[in-house]
């Protein structure tokens, strides 16, 4: 049987789901499932899906057959939503800013020194740009490199270029504080004494967006960004602005214009300057983060943006760390829709700790928005980057959610669908503040199966975090959760063979890493191809389910296809049903592998005979017709009750049989002593296909796979 075109089929399916324009299933409220909240990777499906969203035609269409038109566009409020296209880059932004780390005391040189851990630490992970914040411009608003970057930026861009990093930059578009412009873009506004009009976030010289000299430096502006060299903007003061703008229309030239339309203008003209290809992130809100309004600059352009903030400037405190769960309550139903959204900076350093570092970057990684890292990246500690780590890159996580969350919700379910696994990463989060979410202290989360849209009977669970195999749960389960802490658990649903359960490279358990796998369940083997990095070990997990009169086992696991040297080493729980492969690559790329399991079949209740572990390799191995293969097997000094045996001599067959259980050939006859035994038996001629070494005694009936090949 050939799995290789059903794999490729399926490979082919993960890749073609993240097309944006594709309806997709989704919740337009949370009455079926309250407590959770749900995001998706790939082609999911679930029971809790109330109905289907189509992008393009921005439609609705529920379960009841009901149509809602203009869902975000009129039902959100989002009047310029448009489906992003290829506006969006593939996955959200993955970088390291300046801002929360040193403000306006940025360097070139703290930049240089960061750039080159970043590079050393965490670019093969998926870190990609370097965005330099306020504390760069010439003076006030004066959008020229001052001397801390020596009046330039070829320096920084070369370096970055070297490294294969790509740069960003913080504006405010709308205005400059630069005189000598002035004779070059006059069109600003002024005051009845022609006096440039006072305003607090656009520089001396707020633009006039009524003229077309006023929209032509903003284009100019964005036009600079680019040939600087820079592919990410983010752009500040946005709400602000359009505030100041509703205030000042009187000093525009042309009077008596709508606001809106002219401040659309502005972003519009910026677009134009950069080109369709720039990352444009927009910033901050003006009511508030807890009330999660984002200020109408930012919806009036939500066909131009790629990102729009969701919070204030973050700062690393807990509170603050609230204010970003806040945000994608309200507002995470945008998210790869709309535009990305984005929560500010993630930091994880000390003084949080390693529960809160942990809390945060499940966040962050269960959501799939912007992770862009606000830490001093040179102060990191191991543990802090490892954390990094397990969620760089950011990845193409839709909302399945199409709606603001009224409450903070605890649990958050990310559905997968990757080269046919489905399965949920879900985490638990216990975030407390008195005046935010009044819960202190330990909390028990109880949660059934049914409430997270799980329909099989049981499903093997894996702690992501904490590298662990569960066990299988039927029903639900119950977590505890220390303060400010967080718990990933991995369901996948059980089958009757061994299953892979994780990868450790990323959060999300396979998206990232795996490339193909395939499982062959007559030779009960698995071959794939991953991802790996230099010096990161990489593990795959397998569970199984056990029957009483059954077991699967880890045979053996190899690598088929490498470009370097790769040290493989395996760890088996017989407690647990459970295994895992460890890969240690010397090199980062690509990795074939292949990971065989065997099978005990045991057709009646052993008294005296047993299968013996250690020789348990030689099955279920491909065996060629007319080929050699070994049995092993054990003799015990008792019977099942404990009874001594009288003779300890025992005579058995060795019998083939084939799949319908109809004996082939006598392979062997002999006498057994008590302890273990191997025996090397000659294969007649056979076709190929599966069949069965059984074993014979008086007081023991047993049998081994066996499949033959050409």
């Amino acid at each position: 049987m050939r799995f290789l075109p059903v794999a490729l089929l399926l490979f082919t399916l993960a890749a073609q789901c993240q097309d944006r324009s594709q309806p997709f299933p989704c919740r337009v409220d949370d009455s079926n499932s309250p407590r959770i909240l749900i995001t998706t990777l790939g082609r999911v499906q679930s029971p809790l899906a109330q109905a289907v969203f189509d992008p393009e035609m921005d439609r609705v269409i529920l379960n009841s057959g009901e149509i809602l038109d203009r869902y975000y566009s009129h039902r959100m409020g989002i009047t310029y939503y448009q489906h992003p296209g290829g506006r969006l880059h593939e996955a959200p932004p993955t970088g390291w800013t300046t801002w929360q780390g040193y403000k306006q005391s940025v360097t070139d040189s703290i930049v240089f020194a960061n750039m080159a851990w970043l590079h050393d630490n965490l670019q093969e992970y998926g870190l990609k740009y370097i965005l330099i914040d306020d504390g760069w411009e010439y003076t006030y608003h004066v959008w020229k490199p001052n001397e801390k970057f020596h009046n330039t930026f070829d320096h920084l861009m070369s370096y970055a270029d070297s490294l294969g990093l790509e740069m960003g930059i913080w504006i405010v578009p709308q205005g400059h504080g630069d005189p000598d412009l002035t004779w070059k873009y006059p069109d600003y506004l002024r005051d009845d004494d022609g006096k440039p009009v006072e305003n607090s976030c656009c520089g001396a010289y707020m633009m006039d967006l009524s003229t077309p000299g006023g929209l032509g430096y903003i284009e100019d502006l964005g036009r600079q960004v680019r040939e600087w060299g820079f592919t990410y903007l983010k752009i500040d003061a946005q709400p602000k602005a359009y505030e100041e703008y509703e205030q000042l229309a009187r000093f525009m030239s042309r009077g008596g214009l709508d606001i809106d339309s002219l401040f659309r203008e502005s972003l519009k003209a910026l677009r134009r300057g950069t080109g369709p290809d720039m990352y444009i992130s927009a910033s901050w809100q003006t009511k508030g983060a807890i009330d999660g309004i984002i200020g109408k600059a930012q919806y009036n352009a939500a066909d131009m943006l790629s990102s729009n903030r969701i919070t204030w400037d973050i700062m690393q405190q807990w509170y603050d760390a609230g204010i970003q769960l806040n945000g994608l309550m309200k507002h995470l139903y945008q998210n790869a829709i709309v535009w990305y959204a984005d929560p500010d900076a993630i930091m994880i350093n000390e003084p949080y700790t390693m529960d809160q570092a942990r809390f945060m970057v499940s966040m962050f990684g269960l959501t799939g928005v912007p992770l862009i890292i606000g830490d001093k990246a040179v102060d990191l500690g191991p543990d802090r980057v490892e954390l990094y780590r397990r969620v760089l890159p950011a990845t193409p996580i839709k909302p399945f959610d199409l709606f603001q969350s009224k409450d903070w919700k605890h649990i958050f379910d990310l559905k997968v669908n990757h080269l046919g696994r489905d399965y949920d990463v879900v985490g638990f989060f216990n975030w407390y503040l008195p005046s935010m979410w009044p819960y202190k202290g330990e909390i028990s989360l109880e949660v059934s199966l049914d409430e997270l849209g799980l329909d099989s009977a049981a499903y093997h669970v894996f702690d992501y975090w904490d590298q662990v195999y569960l066990g299988i749960v039927r029903g639900g389960l119950e977590v505890t959760l220390p303060p400010a802490s967080c718990r990933v658990l991995t369901f996948v649903p059980v089958d009757n063979r061994p299953q892979l359960i994780s990868t450790s490279r990323h959060i999300t358990q396979g998206w990232v890493d795996l490339q193909e796998l395939n499982y062959d369940s007559t030779s009960l083997m698995f071959t794939g191809t991953s991802e790996v990095v230099a010096g990161d070990p990489y593990v795959l997990y397998f569970a199984w389910k056990s029957r009483q009169a059954s077991n699967f086992y880890l045979v053996n696991a190899t690598v088929e296809q490498s470009q370097g040297e790769v040290v493989v080493s395996i760890n088996e729980d017989e407690r647990m049903n459970s295994a895992s492969v460890r890969f240690l690559s010397s090199y980062s790329g690509t990795m074939s592998w292949r990971v065989e399991f065997g099978k005990n079949v045991l057709v009646h209740k052993e008294d005296d005979i047993s299968a013996v572990r250690s020789f348990r390799s030689v099955y279920p191995n491909p065996a060629v017709s007319g080929g050699i293969v070994n049995v092993a097997f054990s003799i015990q000094n008792t019977d099942g009750l404990g009874t001594s045996l009288s003779d300890p001599g025992l005579r058995f067959t060795i019998d083939l049989h084939d799949a319908s259980g109809k004996k082939v050939s006598i392979l062997l006859r002999g006498t057994a002593e008590p302890g273990s035994s191997l025996e090397a038996v000659s294969l007649p001629a056979l076709a190929p296909g599966l069949y069965y070494v059984h074993f014979k005694t008086l007081s023991s009936n047993w049998s081994l796979p066996l499949a033959i090949v050409k």
